[in-house]
C-alpha cells in the first residue's frame, strides 16, 4: 500500500477503539518532535539551547520525549513559552493529566511482583542522580528483611536476581559495568525516581530531609534519609519506630547525631558513610536490632567492646576509617555476614599502602561470613581459617612464607570463593602458593602482592586458566622466561602488573589474551620496550602505561590493537612523549582517546594527545 493509504486505513480502524501505541527502536528524530507542521521540521536556532535542556531532562526515555513533543506542539514556538515548560518539566511529566506519563509509569509499579515492590521503593532513599553500588544495595535489602533464601540459593544470590529483574524491567538504569560485563552500579531515571519518591511518601515507606523540611515524614514512616543537615534541624519524637536512618554526603554535629539516635531504638540500618565523626556515639551500641552499620569514610579511630551487644548485626563496613584494631567482642556476632576494614595510604609506591587489622582470637567461629577484608595473618587465624567455608570474598595481608601451605589447604575448601587477595608480610617475603591446587572453582578475581616463589611457572596459573577474569600482580619479581605461563588464562579481561616484572622486554605473543580488555603496567623501572605481536590482545580497549622510567619509545606493534579506545600515559619519560608526538604518531592515530597525565607545580595536569589535536584540560 501507499504510505498515505496505510495511514488513512489505520486512522479509520483505530478511531473508535482504545489502543496502546508502542514506539520501538525509533531512531528517526522526526517522529519525536514538536515541529511536525514546519516544512523543514527544524528547531529555530534561538530555541536550540532550551531544546537540548528539555530533551536532556528526558534522559532518553522515549515515552517522556514523545509526551513533551506533544505538549510543546500545543504551545507558541517562542523562548518564553518553552522556558516555562522547562522550568516546570517534572510537574508536566508526572502530574499533567494530558500527558499520562505518570499514569503509564505507575502501571509499571502496580504490576511489579510483590517481592519486588519493597526493593524498588527502597531506592527512594538515595539522592537524585546517586550512583548506587549493587553489592551495597543487596546487603541493605538483606538487612531490611526483604529477601528470603530459596532452596540452595543464599539471600544475596536471590537479591541479585531481584536486582537484575528491576534492570530488565527498566525500573533501574545500568550505571557502570565491570570489564566482564557484570553490572557494578545503577541509578534511577529522574522520572522513575519522581514516581518512586511520591509512591514511597504515599505508602509511608520512607521520608527525606533536604535541609529545609522533611518530606513525607510522619509517625508511621519507617525510613529517614538526610540529604542535607543544619544545626537547627528538628526531628519529631514520634520517630521512635524508625527502622532505617541514612546520611548522605553531609555533615551532622556529633551532639545532634547522638540525640537523634537516642530516639531510634528499633533501627535495623544505620548508614553514616562519609560523616565526619571521630567517635561512634555510645547510643549506637544499644540498638539491639541493628542489622547493618556503615561507618565507611568516617574519622572513627576505635570501636569499643560494647559492640558485643549488636548480636543481630549482619554487615559492618569500616572501610577507609582510621580503625587499627577490632574489639574482641566482634567474635560474638554470630550473624555477621560481611566485615570490611581497611585503611588507605595514598602513597602509590608503598608496598603496604592498604592496611587491615589483626584477626581477633575466635574470628574463625563466625562461620556465616561471606565477606572478610582486610585481616592480618597470624598463626592462630591461618590454622582455623578453614572454618570459614561460606566466604565469597577474602582479603588477607602480612602473610609469611611459613603460612602459605596451611593457607592454601584452607582455600581449597572454600568452594564459593570468587574474590581472593593475598599480600605478603613485606617486599622480601615470598608467597609460596603451589599448594593451591586445585584453586576454588568459582574464583574470578585474584590479587597477589609479593614475590612469587616460582614466578608464573606456579601451577596455580595453569589451573586458573578457565575461570579467572581479573588478575593483579604486584612486586612479583617476574622474569621474561616465565611470561608464557600467563597465556593460558584465555578468559582474562583485566591484567594489572604493578612493579611486578623485572625484565627489559615485555612481549605479548600472537594469540595471547584474546578476551583481555584492560592492561595496566605500573612502576617497572627496568622495562625498556613493550612489544605487541599481530594477533595478540585483540579485544584490548584500555592500555595504561604509568611510571615506566626506562621506556623511551612507543610500544612496538600498538597499531595492531584496532579496538583500543583509550591510552593513558602517566609520568612517562620525556623521550616517550616526544616519540609519541613524532615518529610514532601514525601508529596511534586510530586511538580516539590518548590522555597524558603529569605533575606540574605540585598538581597533576592532564592533556589530550589524540590525533584531532592536543588540548590541555
Amino acid at each position: 500500500m501507499a504510505h498515505r493509504d496505510l495511514v488513512e486505513k489505520l486512522r479509520n480502524f483505530l478511531q473508535v477503539k482504545k489502543y496502546i501505541l508502542v514506539l520501538d527502536d525509533v531512531w528517526n528524530t522526526d517522529a519525536w518532535k514538536v515541529f511536525w507542521e514546519d516544512e523543514d521540521k527544524k528547531c529555530p536556532e534561538v530555541l536550540e539551547p532550551l531544546a537540548e535542556k528539555i530533551v536532556g531532562k528526558c534522559q532518553g526515555l522515549p515515552l517522556a520525549i514523545v509526551a513533551i513533543g506533544s505538549l510543546l506542539s500545543l504551545r507558541e514556538i517562542n523562548e518564553e513559552e518553552w522556558r516555562k515548560v522547562h522550568d516546570h518539566l517534572n510537574w508536566e511529566l508526572t502530574d499533567n493529566p494530558k500527558l499520562y506519563v505518570r499514569h503509564t509509569l505507575n502501571l509499571s509499579f502496580i504490576y511489579l511482583p510483590d517481592y519486588l515492590k519493597n526493593c524498588f521503593l527502597y531506592l527512594s532513599i538515595f539522592p537524585e542522580d546517586y550512583m548506587i553500588n549493587k553489592n551495597k544495595l543487596i546487603e541493605l535489602w538483606v538487612a531490611e528483611g526483604f529477601i528470603e533464601e530459596k532452596g540452595a540459593k543464599t539471600m544475596e544470590e536471590v537479591a541479585e536476581e531481584y536486582f537484575n529483574e528491576l534492570i530488565h524491567r527498566c525500573m533501574l538504569q545500568v550505571g557502570e559495568r565491570n570489564l566482564a560485563g557484570m553490572v557494578k552500579s545503577c541509578r534511577m531515571h529522574d522520572l522513575v525516581r519522581e514516581l518512586n519518591v511520591s509512591t514511597a511518601k504515599e505508602k509511608r515507606f520512607s521520608a527525606t530531609y533536604d535541609g529545609t523540611k522533611v518530606a513525607g515524614l510522619d509517625g508511621e514512616s519507617r525510613r529517614l534519609s538526610l540529604h542535607s543537615t543544619s544545626h537547627n534541624m528538628q526531628l519529631s519524637p514520634s520517630l521512635s519506630s524508625l527502622r532505617s536512618f541514612f546520611i548522605f554526603g553531609t555533615m551532622i554535629p556529633a551532639s545532634l547525631l547522638t540525640s537523634v539516635i537516642k530516639q531510634f531504638r528499633l533501627l535495623r540500618v544505620l548508614y553514616l558513610d562519609g560523616v565526619l565523626i571521630e567517635e561512634v556515639p555510645d547510643e549506637v551500641f544499644n540498638l539491639f536490632n541493628l542489622h547493618y552499620l556503615s561507618l565507611r569514610k568516617t574519622k572513627v579511630k576505635e570501636l569499643p567492646n560494647s559492640i558485643i551487644k549488636l548480636r543481630n548485626l549482619q554487615t559492618l563496613d569500616l572501610g577507609r576509617t582510621n580503625i587499627e584494631k577490632l574489639p574482641r567482642g566482634i567474635t560474638k556476632l554470630k550473624k555477621l555476614r560481611n566485615l570490611v576494614i581497611d585503611r588507605f595510604n595514598p602513597t602509590l609506591k608503598t608496598f603496604n599502602n592498604v592496611c587491615g587489622a589483626p584477626a581477633p582470637k575466635g574470628m574463625w567461629d563466625l562461620k556465616g561470613l561471606q565477606t572478610l577484608q582486610l585481616v592480618e595473618a597470624n598463626e592462630s587465624f591461618i590454622r582455623h581459617i578453614s572454618n570459614l567455608t561460606q566466604l565469597r570474598t577474602l582479603a588477607i595481608n602480612k602473610v609469611k612464607s611459613i603460612h602459605c601451605a596451611e593457607l592454601c589447604a584452607s582455600l581449597t575448601k572454600m568452594r564459593f570463593l570468587t574474590k581472593l587477595a593475598v599480600v605478603a608480610y613485606n617486599e622480601e617475603e615470598s608467597l609460596e602458593l603451589e599448594a593451591l591446587n586445585p584453586p576454588p572453582r568459582a574464583l574470578e578475581k585474584l590479587y597477589l602482592r609479593g614475590k612469587l616463589a616460582r614466578g608464573l611457572e606456579n601451577p596455580l596459573f595453569y589451573t586458573l586458566g578457565t575461570t579467572l577474569n581479573n588478575l593483579y600482580l604486584g612486586w612479583s619479581g617476574l622474569r621474561e622466561a616465565t611470561l608464557p605461563s600467563l597465556s593460558h588464562m584465555s578468559n582474562l579481561v583485566f591484567l594489572y602488573l604493578d612493579k611486578a616484572y623485572e625484565g627489559r622486554l615485555l612481549k605479548f605473543s600472537t594469540g595471547w589474551f584474546p578476551k583481555l580488555r584492560s592492561l595496566c603496567l605500573f612502576y617497572m623501572e627496568n622495562l625498556q620496550r613493550l612489544e605487541i605481536q599481530d594477533g595478540s590482545l585483540q579485544s584490548l580497549v584500555t592500555l595504561a602505561l604509568c611510571y615506566l622510567e626506562g621506556m623511551k619509545s612507543c610500544p612496538l606493534g600498538i597499531q595492531f590493537l584496532d579496538k583500543l579506545e583509550k591510552l593513558i600515559i602517566r609520568e612517562m619519560p620525556k623521550e616517550f612523549i616526544v616519540d609519541l608526538r613524532g615518529s610514532s604518531r601514525n601508529c596511534v592515530k586510530h586511538i580516539p582517546n590518548i590522555t597524558h597525565i603529569f605533575e606540574s607545580g605540585g598538581e597533576y595536569v592532564s592533556e589530550s594527545l589524540s590525533q584531532h589535536g592536543s588540548t590541555s584540560c
